[in-house]
């Protein structure tokens, strides 16, 4: 939806889930690995990143597209 109605920082966004993927993807490997256990930083990233991005990232986009007066 970001790109069909041309939100303006649409790549960004696309960016920030890229980054968090990644690190999601180093985490899990260091954890099968037996590099890392799951511990409370961890647990306090995820935490973080996903309310941040909800309450910031997703709330902007929700805007724009409220302004657009979509109806699908």
């Amino acid at each position: 939806m970001l790109f069909k109605y041309a939100y303006p920082e649409s790549e960004q966004h696309k960016v920030e889930h890229s980054k968090f993927i990644k690190k999601l993807n180093s985490l899990k490997s260091n954890f099968n690995k037996g590099k890392i256990t799951i511990s409370l930083e961890i647990l306090n990233f995820l935490k973080d990143w996903l309310l941040n991005h909800i309450k910031i990232s997703d709330k902007k986009y929700s805007v724009h597209i409220l302004k657009m007066d979509i109806d699908s």
